[in-house]
């Protein structure tokens, strides 16, 4: 744990909201969640996708990035962010492609990480 003092983040938006999550890749591309909170889950959709579920509705997103973390494999993938729907389902889609743009199965044991800012609030 950190020793040291942080202090509040500050927006001019209204309930600003910062979710985080490290995602393993397992055998097959299996997803699981590292770590994290306010994630419900996230799940392989496809190859190369995966749809990372969160526990709460918010009002809009704001930013969203994601990266690929490459521990175990020899390929070289960018993480995509491909769609969101953050105020209906919940989603938002993540999408694992070469350098070609053409989605990849992630190697057994790499990672991605990624990093949303919600709105929680339609007040400006």
């Amino acid at each position: 744990m950190a020793n040291r003092r942080f202090n509040d983040v500050q927006a001019l938006n209204r309930e600003v909201k910062l979710i985080a999550g490290r995602v393993s890749i397992g055998a097959s591309g299996a997803a699981t969640l590292a770590d994290g909170l306010g994630i419900a889950s996230v799940a392989k959709d496809a190859t190369g996708e995966y749809v990372v579920t969160l526990d709460d509705l918010y009002t809009g997103l704001l930013h969203c990035s994601a990266s690929y973390v490459q521990l175990a494999g020899s390929d070289t993938l960018f993480a995509q962010i491909e769609s969101h729907s953050v105020t209906v389902n919940k989603t938002v889609e993540i999408h694992l492609v070469n350098d070609a743009g053409s989605k990849t199965e992630p190697a057994n044991g790499d990672e991605f990480t990624f990093f949303l800012m919600l709105r929680n609030s339609s007040v400006e």
